[in-house]
């Protein structure tokens, strides 16, 4: 078991997180955790991680706090990452 092995096969690591959490786990908030790992965790090259990513966590932010405006759920839909 090998890199070189398992790439000639056509198979590619990456990323594939798993999360387990209970039913009484907010899914707001738990995309905002999310959120905040991969906006400090982004090489910030390309537009949808430098900008999008910090966009959404703000909308979510509001939502959590209950700050939101009817308009942010609009605006979330329509972030890069989204």
């Amino acid at each position: 078991m090998d890199f070189d092995s398992f790439g000639k096969a056509g198979f590619r690591w990456g990323l594939a997180p798993l999360l387990v959490c209970s039913e009484d786990t907010c899914v707001v908030d738990l995309a905002r955790v999310l959120l905040n790992f991969f906006r400090r965790e982004s090489c910030g090259k390309c537009t949808p991680c430098r900008i999008g990513t910090e966009r959404a966590y703000q909308l979510l932010t509001n939502l959590s706090e209950g700050t939101a405006a009817m308009g942010d759920l609009d605006d979330l839909k329509g972030c890069p990452i989204a």
